[in-house]
């Protein structure tokens, strides 16, 4: 069972010591980013993968605070903005956390959905029962009824601006 450190996702953020992150859903994948940039309290914006989502890395809590309180304007729009909880990396090929797949060392990839030794893709899913690559559990390595998981997302949502 993994016990180890979060570590979160860094952008360019110009505070080294503290970072204050913020999420928006609901993009178009097409939005301009350097829009949100000239927002003053903004330093950097990025997409969170194929999603909808925007993460942005603001200077200070004051900042971040007004944009959860008071939401951003873009383009005679309000946009919605909530805190960013980042969940621990984890590995694509051996479903382990704290590493990416580009640095593992296991020989095969395991199953998103079983840990079994073949990979499910979206064309040929598994149909085997899920099974927790950390704890054994009848859950997918990524689902929130991982306890484990499930306490550093409860517990970052407490506290949103520490690391």
């Amino acid at each position: 069972m993994w016990l180890g450190p979060v570590f979160p996702t860094l952008l360019n953020c110009e505070n080294e010591i503290q970072k204050y992150f913020g999420l928006i859903k609901g993009i178009e994948s097409d939005f301009e980013l350097a829009l949100f940039k000239e927002i003053p309290g903004i330093t950097d914006a990025t997409h969170l993968g194929n999603s909808n989502s925007l993460k942005f890395c603001f200077t200070d809590a004051r900042s971040l605070d007004h944009a959860l309180k008071r939401s951003i304007r873009i383009e005679y729009k309000l946009i919605r903005v909530s805190v960013f909880h980042d969940l621990p990396r984890r590995c694509n090929k051996c479903r382990l956390p704290n590493h990416q797949h580009v640095a593992c060392e296991s020989s095969s990839p395991k199953c998103s959905r079983c840990t079994g030794p073949h990979k499910a893709t979206r064309d040929s899913p598994c149909q085997i029962q899920p099974k927790c690559t950390n704890c054994d559990g009848s859950h997918v390595f990524y689902s929130l009824r991982y306890p484990i998981l499930r306490d550093i997302v409860n517990s970052r949502k407490k506290t949103p601006n520490l690391e």
